[in-house]
């Protein structure tokens, strides 16, 4: 669903919002930068979440804060 409707969010950056339970736009849209990156950092160290970046490199505060950004523009639907 996060996919669907978040501009420009990729499959792996759903997979670690969820994991963080971050489940759907509205959350993410209200979550905070000094909330959501630590979380999101701890989650992307452990091997659950090496599993989900599979060896790429964890989301840095500045992709985080675009993705709670873009949660404010809802996608177009098709």
């Amino acid at each position: 669903t996060l996919v669907c409707t978040v501009p420009g969010l990729r499959g792996h950056d759903a997979q670690l919002l969820v994991a963080c339970e971050i489940t759907d736009r509205q959350q993410l849209e209200r979550a905070t930068l000094e909330d959501l990156a630590p979380r999101i950092e701890a989650y992307a160290r452990s091997s659950a979440g090496q599993r989900v970046l599979r060896d790429g490199a964890p989301p840095d505060r500045a992709e985080i804060a675009r993705w709670i950004q873009a949660a404010t523009t809802p996608a177009v639907a098709a």
